[in-house]
């Protein structure tokens, strides 16, 4: 390769663990540049002058590939990130706000296009073994507890505390309360009367939002194919009336019997504009809004089931699957289990 090229791929290398998205774009357009010499690779959208759809492109055939073979994918596709959509070429001028690698972004895709066309499939390859790479960093899927009637609930909810609160220099550290309360549900469905008949719907990704994926919240729970309740988990962002008006809307538009708000921080100001709303939701249309620390709801319902290993194994499975999750939120749960499990 080029001296040039090997200087811009140096550079996605050192930050192509903190997202997935920069790379896997240009792994599409890369290998569409092969396929398709004469297409100019940095009119990425089908309404631009000659463009394509990239985004079409990675969903059918680039994610499911990378899928498959146990590299590092988006749930969806790389064009679900915002700052990969901006209709704009991808050229020096190109606005979007990329967070990471978004100049040795832009400026290999101008190499292939205008000097180094002969280098597409290099930088493919290169960017590939780069994902091969981190796969073999990844720890294995967790093995189930040998010796679970050893665990203690305090450790765990500590270990589970540390998980949560930790400070991740990664992106998408929030989703981690998301999948522990979704794994304490399943439990509960199998365990607790009141969720008798009823199941836990997959956890869907957090690029993706509500009204795009359709959901009431981060976690639903349908009984007998009917929405019965709807978590949508904030983690440190603030509470205040316009998400209780946002609630609202969802309430209203999907009809769970109890919605969960959950944060560690409510709006003092609005305190009591909150607690009227909440009122005249319960008043109109009968859907108790619940409003807590979305700690203080772990560890209740860590209290209340008996299948501790399950909800463990199951929560560990989903976080070494789980597409938005990086190593580094990988390796903290490897730590905690491996803390958990010690006598």
């Amino acid at each position: 390769m080029s001296s040039e090229v090997k200087k811009e791929l140096d550079e996605i290398e050192k930050i192509i663990k903190k997202g997935k998205s920069m790379p896997i774009a240009l792994i599409t357009l890369g290998i569409h540049k092969i396929l398709n010499p004469k297409q100019d690779i940095r009119k990425h959208q089908k309404k631009m002058d000659n463009g394509f759809s990239a985004r079409n492109i990675d969903k059918k055939y680039i994610n499911p590939t990378l899928c498959e073979l146990g590299l590092t994918y988006c749930s969806e596709s790389a064009w679900v990130t915002r700052t990969l959509e901006v209709s704009h070429p991808y050229n020096e001028n190109y606005p979007g706000a990329i967070r990471f690698g978004k100049k040795p972004f832009l400026n290999l895709v101008n190499l292939i296009e205008t000097k180094h066309e002969q280098h597409a499939e290099n930088i493919v390859l290169s960017i590939l073994q780069f994902f091969n790479k981190i796969k073999e960093e990844t720890p294995e899927i967790i093995k189930p507890l040998t010796s679970p009637e050893k665990l203690s609930l305090n450790k765990v909810f500590v270990g589970l505390d540390d998980l949560v609160n930790k400070k991740y220099s990664s992106q998408h550290g929030a989703k981690f309360p998301v999948l522990i309360i979704n794994s304490l549900l399943k439990v509960l469905c199998k365990e607790v009367k009141r969720y008798e008949n009823c199941n836990v719907k997959k956890v869907g990704s957090h690029l993706s939002s509500d009204s795009g994926s359709k959901a009431s919240g981060d976690i639903e729970i349908f009984k007998d194919d009917i929405l019965f309740e709807s978590y949508e988990i904030k983690k440190d962002v603030e509470i205040d009336n316009h998400i209780v008006n946002i609630a609202k809307k969802k309430i209203y538009l999907h009809n769970p019997k109890r919605y969960f708000l959950l944060s560690s921080k409510v709006s003092k100001k609005e305190k009591n504009l909150i607690n009227e709303k909440l009122a005249l939701i319960k008043k109109e249309h009968g859907c108790e809004v619940i409003i807590d620390n979305p700690l203080y709801i772990i560890k209740n319902y860590i209290c209340l089931i008996s299948k501790l290993d399950y909800f463990i194994q199951d929560l560990g499975e989903m976080i070494i699957k789980d597409p938005d999750l990086k190593i580094e939120h990988k390796k903290e749960w490897e730590y905690f289990y491996k803390s958990i499990n010690q006598t």
